[in-house]
């Protein structure tokens, strides 16, 4: 049986489309957020380098220059003075916006929980201030843009099946 739109042409009738209901992602509260910051907050200044623990001001990291930028900061090289060690570190603002806390909140935590991942950078700790977020990360030789650009060639596929598993594991 066909039906008429309002305009006068006709429709054909249409099946029913079963969708899959999804339940809806249980969204963190201010105070599960709030938890975290303080579990993080327990770690500001204290960087694990080699095996040893360091407290650090960052006043006691010297800026070696840019590495790369995007929506969440920047990235700098820098030289972590008492250990004689050139880290990254990950540079971010923080704002009022809860949600851009939040999401910087669950970066640190993602870091942080990936530390037994051989396929990862370590995460060394990081520095939370009032105004800014540093996470200090060990420095890659490269990154993975650069590496292909270099390369010119496909990345083989048991790497790239390395590459998706470690990434994977730091979903949550």
């Amino acid at each position: 049986m066909s039906t008429v739109r309002p305009d006068g042409t006709p429709t054909r009738p249409r099946k029913p489309i079963d969708l899959p209901m999804i339940p809806p992602q249980k969204h963190q509260d201010s105070g599960e957020m709030d938890g975290k910051l303080k579990e993080i907050m327990q770690m500001n200044g204290i960087l694990n380098i080699n095996q040893k623990r360091y407290q650090t001001d960052i006043k006691d990291l010297e800026d070696l220059g840019e590495l790369g930028n995007g929506t969440c900061g920047h990235v700098v090289k820098m030289l972590h003075r008492p250990s004689g060690i050139v880290i990254a570190v990950k540079q971010m603002r923080r704002s009022g916006n809860m949600e851009e806390n939040k999401r910087i909140i669950m970066d640190i935590d993602v870091v942080l929980k990936s530390h037994d991942c051989p396929y990862i950078v370590k995460c060394l700790g990081c520095f939370i201030t009032d105004s800014d977020v540093w996470i200090c990360m060990e420095l890659m030789a490269t990154c993975f843009d650069k590496l292909l650009k270099r390369l010119r060639r496909a990345i083989p596929e048991e790497v790239l099946g390395k590459i998706t598993y470690a990434v994977r594991l730091t979903s949550p």
